[in-house]
């Protein structure tokens, strides 16, 4: 995570190593997890030691996510107050911990455009795009009807309704776009709209927006990690031009 709402970060300093020194520093705490299971555990048969290592894994992750929200909110010299919701937060957590060391995710981050400041939703950077990601939040099991009015409805329960996604969606495209041609970015761009617990049903159709929904959210987070490709010169780009556009609160450090 290279950003989280407008907190100082350090990937904004450097952006190249400070991203190598975490994934360095991800897997030397891995690792030593892992020697020690194995040191321990030399009498245990292997799936055993293979089924301990997972329920480990996850563990290390969940303290992982500590230190991912302490390099976006501080640095050498200064540091933001984060919001305690932060550090329980299921989506923020999910994206952080399903997503390949290759991406890197600016979360909530309140960008600077057109003389004014705007909080978009996630943006997702890949090396081959970057995804501009609303959420729908809705009932569980849920059907929403999906149109260009200013709601989406449920197919079953006509008072439940939710903000149309595609207005965030859309926002944060427009905000990408003009960010990447003042800095020359050549990434594609992807509009996405995500529903990890309910569905989507577009009747009208838009072929250039992406709609996830429970139906096919972990397929499509397992073909996006598929590929595992290495983080790419254009992509470093994009990121930078992004946080050189955030907005930033901070205070000195004392400590």
């Amino acid at each position: 995570m290279i950003k989280l709402q407008d907190y100082v970060s350090r990937y904004e300093e450097d952006l190249s190593e400070y991203s190598s020194k975490f994934v360095r520093l991800k897997k030397r705490r891995w690792q030593a997890i892992v020697n020690t299971l194995e040191q321990r555990g030399s009498r245990l048969k292997n799936i055993e030691i293979a089924k301990r290592k997972t329920a480990l894994k996850q563990s290390f992750l969940d303290k992982l996510l500590l230190s991912q929200i302490q390099w976006a909110s501080t640095t050498i010299s200064e540091r933001s107050f984060v919001q305690p919701s932060y550090y329980t937060d299921p989506r923020l957590r999910g994206l952080l911990q399903r997503f390949p060391d290759s991406f890197f995710v600016m979360y909530r981050p309140v960008v600077r455009f057109e003389k004014t400041e705007v909080e978009l939703e996630v943006l997702l950077l890949t090396p081959s795009m970057i995804f501009c990601i609303a959420f729908l939040n809705g009932a569980e099991e849920a059907v929403y009807i999906g149109s260009s009015s200013h709601f989406w409805r449920n197919a079953v329960n006509a008072d439940d309704k939710v903000l149309n996604p595609l207005i965030s969606a859309n926002r944060m495209s427009t905000v990408v776009k003009r960010i990447f041609k003042n800095h020359k970015v050549d990434l594609p761009i992807q509009r996405t709209v995500i529903s990890e617990n309910s569905y989507i049903d577009y009747p009208e159709g838009q072929s250039d927006v992406l709609f996830i929904d429970k139906h096919d959210y972990e397929s499509w987070l397992r073909k996006l990690k598929a590929p595992r490709l290495p983080v790419k010169r254009m992509q470093m780009l994009g990121a930078k031009a992004l946080l050189d556009s955030c907005k930033t609160v901070a205070i000195k450090r004392t400590t």
